[in-house]
């Protein structure tokens, strides 16, 4: 009876004993203590120093680390993909790839569809995944502009997705209007007049407006008011003139005053004692040192004197006496420049006095003028052999300006005619015109008795007397390229600040 006692006392001793090993055999590692290696069993796909056994129910101290069906994983390097009762692992792409089923996707340009109880990886350009999520279906994406509404798609540049009463609607820009809050919308038909909704109300875009103040919406009279400052505190201004627009929860003037986005705040400036300088997001304001000063990256310059060239992404100023920025806008190089005659024809530079830069098919070309014309229109020039001095251009053709006249007809065609023809008796003979100091428009220079420097809106362009836009200007422009990329700048320095419109001449 006592043998059978101690027996009974030493197998609970045993199986205490194996109990608290068995513990602390599947325990973590204290800081700084060694883990176990890994049993035989075990899989490992991290090369880290210190190696971390792997207990089938608990996961590692690491955060770069998971487990997966007894494997121990590097959330960098590997993915874990499948479903729960057949799991697999993969070698991770890049940062950018998941699990899509058992395989990976890069979710910068594809996406993964559950479709029928499956899931299948779409490439984004090409295939859209539409519907609830208990009902997917995959089309065929028509443009880089449709996006799903529903179980179908629609094109956002002239339509919309509405959720009115449980479904989703799409709707015709031209002909309906989704009105109303988030959670109670309603198609209304559009008005042929009144083209947007303010809240519930419709309002006319040309001469309103519609400001969320406070919790409202308020249409306001845009010659009368102005809606100021951040999406989330917006204020009502009473508008002092129609030159007034909104620096931050202020309103100035753009025709002496500039607002400048510098260090998180909008600051309003006088343009003629201060310049705000540098790319959108680093912005510095400078004082002015003259009316003649200009940005040029984060600092100025004398436009009268110096030149502000973009070389691969960087502004630098040139002094115009001994250097030139010739090329295309998007490939500048700054060459040395050889004297006062000289001016830029394409990536080379070219004497004006005895030879001429021609626009030729796509390319410029350096003619020496006592060979060569450049006869045409602006937008077809075409480069002849010159047969004397007194040869000069009339249309495409050449003509002997002694004994003939280059004639104007009433079509507005050129026509070489004789000199006692009637139509040569109403025009003057020509000569070609002698240079003289050639003016800027942008970084290219022209002879302002033969062209003008027109404002297309977009950006500034040499064009020929003729055309139409010389004739209704009446005058050149004298500004510098920068200048002009000062005044873009400046109109679009904070989404805050009203559009200005789009024939201000000035910078800041």
């Amino acid at each position: 009876m006592l043998q059978g006692k101690v027996q009974m006392s030493l197998l609970r001793s045993l199986v205490l004993v194996f109990l608290i090993f068995g513990y602390f055999a599947c325990s973590e590692p204290e800081d700084g203590v060694d883990a176990q290696e890994p049993q035989k069993n075990d899989v490992e796909l991290n090369n880290d120093a210190h190696n971390t056994k792997c207990c089938p129910s608990k996961r590692t101290r690491r955060s770069t680390e998971k487990q997966c069906i007894n494997v121990i994983l590097n959330d960098n390097g590997h993915l874990c993909c499948g479903p729960k009762d057949n799991k697999t692992v993969l070698n991770r792409a890049s940062d950018h790839h998941y699990c899509c089923g058992k395989e990976q996707y890069d979710n910068r340009n594809q996406r993964c569809c559950h479709v029928k109880g499956s899931l299948e990886i779409l490439n984004n350009s090409k295939q859209l995944c539409c519907g609830p999520d208990y009902d997917k279906t995959v089309l065929t994406r028509t443009s880089d502009h449709h996006y799903c509404c529903g179980k179908e798609q629609y094109d956002n540049r002239n339509q919309s997705c509405c959720h009115v009463e449980g479904s989703l609607e799409i709707l015709n820009h031209s002909e309906k209007l989704c009105s109303g809050p988030h959670y109670v919308k309603r198609v209304v038909n559009r008005t042929p007049k009144q083209r947007y909704f303010c809240g519930k109300e419709q309002y006319d875009n040309r001469n309103q407006s519609c400001c969320h103040v406070k919790g409202n919406h308020e249409i306001l009279n845009d010659s009368k008011q102005l809606c100021c400052g951040p999406k989330d505190n917006k204020t009502v201004l009473d508008r002092t003139s129609d030159h007034h627009y909104c620096c931050g929860k202020e309103q100035y003037d753009h025709r002496n005053q500039s607002c400048c986005h510098t260090e998180g705040n909008l600051v309003t400036l006088n343009n003629s004692e201060q310049l705000c300088c540098g790319p959108d997001y680093d912005k510095t304001v400078l004082d002015r040192t003259s009316i003649y000063h200009y940005c040029c990256g984060k600092e100025q310059y004398d436009h009268t004197t110096h030149s502000c060239c973009n070389v691969e992404g960087s502004l630098v100023i040139l002094n115009n006496s001994e250097q030139l920025c010739c090329g295309p806008e998007h490939n500048k190089t700054v060459l040395n420049r050889t004297s006062d005659h000289h001016y830029c024809c394409g990536k080379e530079q070219y004497d004006h006095t005895t030879h001429s830069c021609c626009h030729v098919e796509g390319s410029l070309e350096i003619l020496n003028d006592s060979e060569q014309l450049c006869c045409g229109p602006e937008h077809n020039k075409t480069v002849l052999n010159r047969a004397s001095d007194h040869h000069y251009c009339c249309g495409k053709e050449q003509y002997d300006n002694k004994t003939e006249c280059c004639c104007h007809k009433e079509n507005r065609s050129l026509r070489i005619q004789k000199k006692d023809d009637n139509c040569c008796k109403n025009e003057t003979t020509a000569e070609r015109p002698k240079r003289s100091a050639e003016e800027l428009c942008g970084n290219e220079t022209y002879d302002n008795r033969t062209h003008c420097c027109c404002d297309t809106r977009d950006d500034l362009q040499i064009q020929h007397n003729d055309s139409y836009c010389c004739k209704s200007l009446k005058q050149q422009v004298r500004f510098n390229s920068t200048t002009s990329n000062n005044i873009s700048s400046h109109l679009s320095s904070h989404q805050e600040t009203k559009q200005l419109p789009t024939t201000v001449a000035y910078s800041s």
